[in-house]
């Protein structure tokens, strides 16, 4: 057994609900935009599924002990209570951003249209931070 192999693993059938769960992501940004039509919507869902599956499976194949520890609760006994107030409100953040993407983008419409440069650098950018995020998750077991 390799240095990162161990009895910690995640069954596939956990790997395959963390598969649907995701999905929904995409789903509730749609409904939210009230448009199935939204291009910019459907890019970032297919970046952010690959980002997403494509983590979870490098994790399963090439670091189990990780990903049991991603499964984990991120709010756990022992942590500092600042880290517990970071964390919840990190993921509140998140759900507001997610939140407020498609509503912004296409059923209110708060913000000007972007030219299509902007549009391009920006779906740059979010490759990058996906590609930067797997990396920082990769090397830091």
């Amino acid at each position: 057994m390799s240095s990162k192999q161990s009895s910690a693993t995640v069954s596939l059938s956990k790997l395959a609900a963390s598969f649907v769960y995701l999905a929904f992501f995409p789903v509730i940004l749609f409904v939210l935009a009230g448009d199935w039509r939204w291009i910019e919507g459907w890019l970032f869902s297919v970046i952010f599924l690959l980002m997403s599956f494509g983590t979870l499976v490098y994790l399963y194949f090439h670091d189990p002990e990780l990903l049991v520890e991603r499964f984990r609760s991120p709010v756990q006994e022992g942590q500092k209570p600042w880290d517990k107030v970071l964390l919840s409100l990190f993921f509140l953040e998140f759900l507001v951003w997610f939140a407020i993407m498609p509503l912004d983008a296409r059923r209110l419409g708060w913000s000007p249209t972007f030219p299509l440069s902007i549009k391009i650098a920006g779906t740059l950018l979010l490759l990058l931070a996906s590609f930067l995020l797997f990396e920082a998750l990769k090397e830091n077991t």
